[in-house]
């Protein structure tokens, strides 16, 4: 059955010294039924009964006066906080050799604290790096496809132009192959008229025909000069490019072995100690002038 009334309405102020006074600071309305319940059923009458207490015994005691769960839970807690209370403090005299090895313990304690406060500030700071890290990659990369796409826009450029300046070279080289075509087709068809006429006549005419156009023209009649005009007016337009793959690929190596940290050191440095005070049992007492600075470690 459920006894305890955990509320907070009709709560005296604490009162540990007496039984009664104990239930009714913490069990409120319900203080004067488990007073009672206590004494019929297991017979604990006062409060030191309850201190002196251990675990089966508590667990008999809720048995006994038939208190439910979470009542015997609330029962159990605050009785073991009523005898951490009463607990007697034990004086322990240590020598010195126990001392120091009870403050060496201690001072390895606190530096596992501070060492866990050291790498859980490190891992924050570890996503701060990682971002920072990030955008330097982005500035730099996004630099290079910049130069880059730069470069392009002027190759292009430059192809543009080659072909536009190849262009009129081509037109104007069609233009003097017409040209010349029609001086060999009007020269083909004198020389065709001068065959309807006598032989004796038509040689000396027919050579000075055939020497006019061909002097007439920038064209030439040699196989090897023509070849050679050609060629020089059908060039290919390669593309060249230094090798840089390989450089590209190590391009903003990561130092993942730095000897720098984020952890800094204060450095003290003594400026000057001036002894003030006697103590016979411990030692003495100084004055001391020092400077703080901080460095990398």
């Amino acid at each position: 059955m459920a006894l305890l009334d955990i509320t907070d309405e009709g709560r005296v102020e604490n009162d540990n010294t007496t039984l009664i006074g104990f239930l009714r600071s913490h069990f409120s309305s319900n203080a004067n039924d488990l007073q009672q319940k206590l004494s019929v059923s297991v017979g604990v009458n006062d409060l030191d009964t309850l201190i002196y207490l251990d675990g089966n015994d508590l667990d008999m005691v809720c048995d006994a006066i038939d208190l439910a769960i979470i009542d015997r839970i609330r029962f159990k807690s605050k009785v073991r906080k009523l005898q951490d209370l009463h607990r007697p403090q034990v004086i322990v005299t240590i020598s010195t050799a126990e001392q120091s090895w009870i403050n060496e313990i201690q001072s390895a304690i606190k530096q596992c604290d501070d060492l866990k406060l050291i790498y859980h500030t490190y891992v924050h700071q570890m996503d701060e790096m990682v971002t920072d890290t990030k955008s330097k990659i982005d500035e730099n990369i996004n630099r290079l496809i910049q130069l880059l796409n730069d470069r392009k826009t002027a190759l292009h450029q430059q192809v543009d132009e080659w072909k536009a300046t190849n262009a009129e070279a081509i037109k104007a080289e069609l233009s003097n192959v017409s040209d010349y075509e029609r001086q060999l087709r009007s020269s083909k068809a004198a020389i065709d008229a001068l065959l309807k006429k006598p032989a004796a006549s038509r040689e000396q005419k027919m050579k000075k025909i055939v020497d006019a156009v061909f002097h007439a023209t920038n064209l030439q009649n040699d196989s090897t000069l023509l070849l050679q005009r050609i060629r020089n007016h059908t060039k290919v337009l390669r593309l060249d490019f230094e090798t840089v793959d390989s450089e590209l690929t190590s391009y903003g190596a990561l130092r993942c072995d730095s000897q720098d940290s984020t952890l800094k050191i204060p450095v003290v440095s003594a400026i000057s100690i001036y002894k003030f005070k006697e103590h016979q049992s411990s030692g003495c007492a100084l004055k001391l002038t020092f400077t703080q600075d901080c460095h990398d470690s």
